[in-house]
């Protein structure tokens, strides 16, 4: 399926929608108030938009120097395999506050291009970041790699899901030596388990905490309490 650009692909209320052929996206996949799964691989050079949505990718993705991956609160994105970012496009990539899941065992490789600042301010927003990174089991791992030429990069994540337990800092592996960021518990105690700690990844980076800005505190409020009306729930 190829989407040109100026086109949209539109994906609303729908409980189990499914596309079983590989995807070009140089324009728009909007998806609303849905569950949409994906069978083959998916390029995305244009905008993919989830406004909030469960996206469930069976084989890799590659986004882009031009492409982006857009979501909120509420917004899942599953990858069974492999994530590739390439983009440039930091102003419109958004993943700041989604939940990004790597399940279904194996290996799962995630390029980015965030830049890495650092311990001293949380950098999510315009740089790539997540505000879930998760595996589902103990066979998943996540191999972090360079999405460009630059060995600069650094991912910040505001919750690092390992299942609880900080044995699995074991299935996160930095063989380019990318640093993972995570925020202090005391401004998400869901990452309590790893206990403000710094863990030394497979490969040579880190895991380790960083102080969130003034504006991401806001920010955090909010999303820890959708949370806890979603565990009451």
């Amino acid at each position: 399926m190829q989407i040109n650009s100026g086109a949209r692909l539109h994906v609303t209320n729908a409980s189990a929608a499914r596309l079983v052929s590989v995807i070009n996206n140089d324009g728009t996949i909007l998806v609303q108030n849905s569950t949409v799964a994906y069978d083959r691989p998916v390029t995305i050079s244009g905008r993919y938009i989830s406004d909030p949505s469960t996206n469930t990718f069976g084989s890799n993705v590659t986004v882009t120097v031009s492409g982006t991956l857009e979501g909120g609160a509420g917004d899942l994105f599953d990858f069974r395999k492999s994530l590739f970012i390439q983009s440039t496009n930091r102003l419109g990539f958004n993943l700041a506050s989604s939940d990004v899941l790597f399940s279904g065992g194996g290996n799962h490789t995630n390029s980015i291009t965030g830049s890495d600042f650092g311990t001293n301010a949380f950098y999510a927003a315009a740089n790539f970041g997540y505000g879930r990174l998760a595996i589902t089991n103990t066979a998943d791992h996540i191999f972090f790699t360079s999405g460009d030429l630059s060995s600069s990069h650094g991912l910040y994540a505001q919750f690092v899901d390992l299942l609880g337990s900080s044995n699995n800092v074991a299935n996160l592996h930095a063989p380019t030596g990318i640093n993972v960021y995570y925020m202090l518990s005391e401004h998400d105690p869901r990452n309590a388990y790893l206990f403000d700690q710094t863990y030394t990844l497979n490969g040579g980076g880190l895991l380790l905490p960083a102080v969130p800005e003034p504006s991401v505190i806001a920010t955090v409020l909010v999303t820890a309490l959708v949370w806890r009306r979603k565990r009451r729930t």
